[in-house]
């Protein structure tokens, strides 16, 4: 399982997670969550706290026998 992050232009953060045939949904879930978090944590420092940050899945494709699926940063309105 691969994972690898971006923002946007709008400041949401990415994560692709690539897998080996058929994948883990839920694993894949966990591991962009953690992916986002990780590089918001490096850049926010310890003022960040993602106690409140879900990820949203955005697309789920498949090629060549990978599974690619996105995720983006989801956080509750106030």
């Amino acid at each position: 399982m691969k994972v690898s992050t971006w923002a946007d232009g709008f400041g949401n953060w990415h994560a692709l997670v690539t897998e080996q045939g058929i994948g883990d949904a839920q694993k894949a879930e966990r591991r962009a969550r953690y992916a986002i978090i990780t590089e918001l944590s490096m850049r926010e420092g310890p003022k960040f706290d993602p106690e409140r940050m879900t990820v949203r899945q955005v697309s789920r494709t498949s090629r060549d026998g990978e599974l690619m699926t996105e995720f983006v940063e989801q956080w509750p309105e106030d």
